[in-house]
């Protein structure tokens, strides 16, 4: 007997919208990253650092990623449900799995929690805070993953202040 093939549930249409709107987010903090730094550097474009270079490239990567994240998860979802129809084992019906779908709150607490560690902390690890709190509270014990990265995000973000503040 074949071991059966996990499908994640789909995304609810919540959980899509955050990551569009993250996705959003992240964009507008590369322009404006952008466009700071080109007003500090005195418009030139050749003045800019590498540091800014990379931070404004990773940013709009990022919000890149996030605007298209939901179609891609949708894309792989179902590939992993074409996958069983195109083999000769169909006749076993217990061949898929399909996991139940995850709390939108944590899913939204989590995709928060990473983001206040690698983009805006002050915004998103509040936000993740607060939505893995209300997920723990409905006894969605996973949302405590996102409380704990944006615990990394707000203590990383208080580091860089302390650092900057030295110099």
């Amino acid at each position: 007997m074949s071991k059966a093939t996990p499908i994640p549930a789909p995304l609810s249409r919540s959980a899509e919208i955050v990551m569009v709107v993250s996705g959003v987010l992240c964009l507008l903090n590369a322009a404006t990253t952008f466009l700071v730094s080109l007003a500090a550097a005195g418009g030139s474009l050749h003045s800019l650092s590498l540091d800014t270079t990379f931070l404004v490239s990773f940013q709009a990567g990022l919000g890149g990623a996030m605007l298209t994240m939901p179609s891609r998860l949708r894309q792989g979802r179902e590939e992993l449900l074409a996958k069983p129809r195109a083999s000769s084992e169909m006749d076993d019906p217990g061949q898929v799995e399909v996991r139940p779908p995850p709390s939108d709150l944590v899913v939204i607490s989590i995709l928060w929690g990473g983001l206040s560690i690698i983009s805006w902390p002050m915004l998103f690890a509040p936000a993740a805070i607060v939505c893995g709190i209300l997920a723990a509270a409905k006894g969605h014990l996973k949302g405590l993953i996102g409380v704990v990265l944006g615990l990394f995000g707000l203590a990383g973000f208080a580091l860089l202040i302390i650092f900057l503040a030295d110099k």
